[in-house]
């Protein structure tokens, strides 16, 4: 794209729907997404092994630190200097070397699904009553529960 400075600076007011309309449409998904997945839901907030499920596509996700491919596992470990992950600090795994890691990706397989459906990018676990849970899309997508 061939954006100039004042564009940029004012492409997220074109971008960002700011009409009632847009804003029930979202919070319709959410209730959808809610009512749909609501023992999914309960599973996250019960097991406690899991805080974090994210989801590019179905067989391309993350589970804590822990990003899932086809090709095998990286887990991150949080940099040194400020705890970010991913890090440069991580350990590649084959698919059958973890089978600790293939149980949380079978436990999130429905919840997965159901994330793919609704459009949701990410959950993460604040603690057993509060998740934040991310909508795919362009600012504004940031919808705490």
């Amino acid at each position: 794209m061939n954006f100039n400075q004042k564009q940029l600076s004012n492409l997220p007011s074109i971008s960002i729907c700011k009409k009632s309309k847009c804003k029930q449409q979202r919070i319709e998904l959410i209730k959808q997404f809610l009512a749909g997945s609501k023992s999914e839901i309960q599973m996250l907030r019960q097991n406690k092994n899991l805080y974090i499920v994210q989801q590019t596509e179905l067989h391309v996700f993350r589970i804590n630190n822990t990003f899932y491919s086809p090709a095998g596992l990286i887990t991150y470990y949080p940099s040194k200097q400020a705890g970010f992950v991913p890090s440069g600090d991580f350990k590649l795994s084959k698919l059958d070397e973890a089978p600790n890691m293939l149980t949380l990706s079978e436990a999130t397989y429905a919840l997965r699904e159901q994330m793919a459906k609704y459009n949701v990018a990410a959950i993460t676990k604040v603690n057993e009553e509060s998740l934040n849970i991310i909508f795919g899309g362009i600012a504004d997508n940031h919808w705490g529960l």
